[in-house]
């Protein structure tokens, strides 16, 4: 049986590339004003949940042997997410 590697990535483009123009734009205004505070906070959370989310995903498109050569399994899958 062959080792099958050819497995399709994530596609993280379109939310990854408005993230960057998001956080680019919320930078160049800077903080101080409440609303935009609000904004980059909003941003920021909702990013960092898309990275887990998308993470989680690869990793459970995965089969085990792949897991297992970069040292994972199942159950470490949340943990891995979360860092």
């Amino acid at each position: 049986m062959a080792y099958y590697s050819d497995r399709p990535l994530a596609n993280a483009g379109s939310a990854a590339g408005i993230g960057g123009l998001l956080n680019t734009a919320v930078r160049s205004y800077g903080t101080t004003d409440p609303k935009r505070s609000l904004l980059a906070s909003a941003f920021a959370t909702f990013s960092a949940w898309n990275d887990r989310r998308l993470t989680r995903k690869t990793l459970m498109a995965l089969s085990d042997r792949e897991l297992d050569d970069i040292g994972l399994n199942r159950g470490d899958i949340e943990t891995v997410a979360r860092r």
